[in-house]
């Protein structure tokens, strides 16, 4: 049974056609990955809220509970919301409830006649499928419609928590070591395994490897081989049980308040969680999977190692050929189910994850495209870790200036490349269709935690697949050359020239295996951030479809709203009522980066004319006392209905001013 490929080809190393074609089409897709379409939301993120966010409503016309909708199902159990009132009045009567008539809301009764003032609202809720922890405030206002002062600070407080800022709520060291070290254990799990079946049970079985090379030699590279790679999976397995409980430890501690260093705060606590969420219960599975990976290398590993000892020490020589493959006969199929195992376990993680609360998709094809997409990236990780042991079993076993060294492993990265091009081209595509839900423009790239996170692992994914292809698409032909001449001397398999590609290729895969561990790194931290919503937070002045909102009053139907760019902020300005005369003029400076305000900007500056008229200076007072990152200011320039250019000039001691200009209509 042959199932390796025959001699290696003779690859010239003087075609640099194919290296071009292949890396510009893996750099294109890898590339394409950050353009996008209409991002999917991810996490439970506040939609809409009733009442309205920053609006002011007449006492009479006060609804008797304050309802919250998101875009995904919240889980209650580990959910809160909270309503404070003048004077630190809590609002709220009763406990909070999932409304029966949409799983995705959430309300708590209000306390009767409430008295006229300012309310903010805090809220804190856990996604019930990918157990993200998303919070936020805003506010509405109790009392007479049409007071500008308290509708500027209600908005004010409304405006700043519309975009609960930050997407970067679950980030933190925990999160990041929590997913690198599941991820990190699943790959090498996955990947050595996968290199057992497809690459090194075959080279163990191999017939004609057998007159190729010395049978001693072949017969102790293939047990060192084997001996590796039950090494490496026995690390996998146990930093795949570590990994399970420092998640565990963190998810359970994030969602019920307490400290991860507290393990005296667990107790029965998180034993309960295990049975009753999601997340405990796809957990508890992961945990069966484990277990049985760890039962299975037990016979994957121990029992064939047992049958290769056995029998040389009866027959004092190595195995022939069919008493040789039956031994490899039994160890695939015990990698093969070490292999099952370790893809189960891939699903797991894949059950957790944005895939699977994606509500613009199918959830099935979410799921399995997530699961392609870390099958993929732990055959490459992995494989390339096996490969690392592997050459050092060669290295091992093989004398140097024998020319077995470069044979063998020549014979071994023939059908390896292959493998691993096959990962990568899944791994670039998988990818590619899973970004299509998180990134919806270039802005939104460049500007989020959450696009800068996906720039730089696509930065380092890129530069790896350099080095790789380097490796793979350069030496590997050179190496070949060398394996299968005539000479012994100067360009034969034997020679210095053999051997210093040797040790070049083997710093370049140790490199490599390095820089996925560090690319696995940047997923953490990426699988760590909320993706950026692409559905704005409705509030009072606009509706779900960007219609008026129920809860505007009469008086503040005209108010206009603008809002723009500059630099690392958002400006956010409300002119009320935009008509000639009188206007309230309320500005909002946001980090346009974290969505929080910015309260240290010393003067906001005014600048204003009408058709290119006379221009106009006005101050606005600086109000972040009273409201962060709110200035206001009243005056009667707007003088004429039609087109209006109004500058705003953000200045503070020592840093450049920030400058915008809105274009607006004053109606006559």
């Amino acid at each position: 049974m042959n199932l390796l490929l025959n001699k290696p080809k003779r690859f010239s190393p003087g075609k640099p056609r194919a290296f071009q074609l292949i890396v510009s089409l893996l750099l294109g897709l890898a590339l394409a990955a950050v353009s996008g379409t209409p991002a999917a939301l991810a996490h439970s993120s506040l939609l809409r809220a009733d009442p309205p966010i920053s609006s002011v409503i007449a006492p009479d016309k006060l609804p008797t509970r304050i309802t919250l909708w998101f875009n995904e199902q919240p889980d209650l159990t580990y959910s809160r919301l909270q309503v404070a009132g003048p004077d630190g009045l809590m609002a709220g009567d009763g406990k909070l409830q999932l409304d029966p008539a949409d799983p995705n809301a959430l309300f708590l009764p209000l306390v009767k006649d409430l008295p006229e003032g300012v309310y903010n609202v805090s809220w804190k809720v856990i996604s019930l499928v990918d157990r993200h922890l998303t919070e936020g405030k805003f506010s509405f206002g109790i009392g007479p419609a049409g007071s500008s002062t308290q509708l500027g600070l209600v908005k004010g407080a409304g405006l700043v928590s519309a975009r609960p800022g930050s997407d970067a709520t679950n980030l933190s060291i925990w999160s990041v070591v929590s997913r690198w070290l599941n991820y990190l254990a699943m790959a090498l799990l996955v990947g050595c395994s996968i290199f057992a079946l497809l690459i090194w049970f075959p080279f163990s079985i191999d017939l004609k490897s057998e007159e190729r090379f010395e049978g001693k030699v072949l017969a102790e590279v293939r047990e060192k081989g084997w001996q590796h790679l039950g090494r490496l999976a026995a690390l996998s397995l146990g930093l795949l049980l570590v990994g399970w409980l420092f998640g565990l430890g963190y998810q359970f501690s994030i969602e019920a308040g307490i400290s991860p260093l507290d393990p005296l705060n667990f107790g029965t606590g998180a034993f309960a969680y295990l049975l009753k969420t999601s997340f405990g219960n796809i957990w508890l599975v992961r945990l069966g999977f484990i277990l049985a990976a760890g039962f299975i290398y037990l016979f994957c590993v121990r029992l064939s190692n047992k049958n290769a000892l056995k029998y040389s020490a009866i027959t004092g020589s190595t195995p022939d050929s069919q008493t040789n493959f039956a031994i490899q006969q039994k160890r695939f199929l015990w990698w093969g189910a070490l292999a099952g195992s370790g893809i189960f376990i891939l699903l797991t993680t894949s059950l957790n994850s944005h895939a699977a609360s994606n509500p613009a998709v199918s959830i099935f094809f979410a799921v399995t495209i997530d699961w392609l997409h870390l099958a993929a990236v732990s055959i490459w990780l992995g494989g390339v870790a096996s490969l690392v042991l592997i050459l050092a079993a060669v290295l091992a076993a093989a004398k140097p200036g024998s020319g077995n060294r470069t044979k063998l492993i020549t014979t071994v990265l023939g059908p390896f490349s292959k493998l691993i091009l096959s990962s990568v081209i899944a791994l670039i595509v998988t990818g590619l269709v899973a970004s299509m839900r998180e990134i919806d423009s270039l802005t939104t790239l460049l500007t989020t935690w959450y696009g800068q996170a996906l720039l730089i692992k696509v930065g380092l994914f890129v530069f790896t697949l350099f080095l790789g292809a380097g490796a793979f698409l350069v030496i590997q032909p050179r190496l070949a050359g060398f394996a299968w001449t005539g000479s012994a001397v100067r360009k034969g398999p034997g020679s210095p020239a053999a051997g210093r590609l040797i040790f070049q290729f083997r710093q370049i895969i140790v490199i490599e295996s390095i820089l996925l561990v560090v690319v696995l790194v940047s997923v953490g931290v990426l699988t760590s951030l909320a993706p950026p919503r692409n559905t704005p937070v409705t509030t009072a002045q606009s509706g779900p479809s960007g219609a008026p909102g129920p809860a505007v009053s009469p008086e503040t139907e005209t108010d206009l709203e603008l809002s723009g760019t500059a630099g690392d902020y958002r400006l956010d300005m409300i002119i009320s009522p935009a008509e000639v005369g009188p206007n309230n003029f309320m500005l909002y400076v946001l980090d346009n980066r974290s969505g929080q305000p910015v309260a240290d900007f010393k003067t906001a500056r005014l600048q204003y004319s009408s058709d290119g008229g006379t221009l106009i200076n006005f101050d606005l007072e600086n109000a972040t006392s009273i409201a962060p990152g709110f200035y206001q200011g009243v005056n009667e320039l707007l003088t004429k209905g039609g087109k209006w250019q109004m500058k705003v000039i953000l200045q503070k001691p020592g840093v450049s001013d920030v400058e915008y200009t809105f274009e607006f209509e004053v109606k006559g």
